[in-house]
């Protein structure tokens, strides 16, 4: 699960946050906050982000740059974060 909600944060600082809740996966670490596209992509290659469908961020997943699907970073992660945390509380709900 990822433990920290996207929002008054710095991309950097939120991406740190989330290589950290999940250190046992070998995520990439973003280092240039206009370069957070680039790290999102990568990240969703990675379990459990790729099996659990995370989105991609951009419009034509399969290009793998280009047109962006969300207005910002924050918008794309709020969407993983309610993809992660969905599938962490499956059971809890049930």
């Amino acid at each position: 699960m990822i433990s920290v909600y996207p929002k008054y944060i710095s991309a950097k600082y939120w991406a740190a946050t989330v290589c950290d809740d999940y250190s046992d996966f070998p995520l990439p670490i973003l280092h240039d906050e206009t370069k957070w596209a680039a790290w999102a992509e990568s990240l969703i290659g990675i379990e459990p982000f790729a099996s659990r469908g995370v989105p991609s961020p951009y419009k034509d997943a399969r290009k793998k740059s280009g047109e962006l699907a969300f207005k910002n970073w924050e918008e794309w992660a709020k969407k993983a974060y309610m993809v992660m945390f969905g599938e962490s509380n499956q059971f809890y709900t049930n």
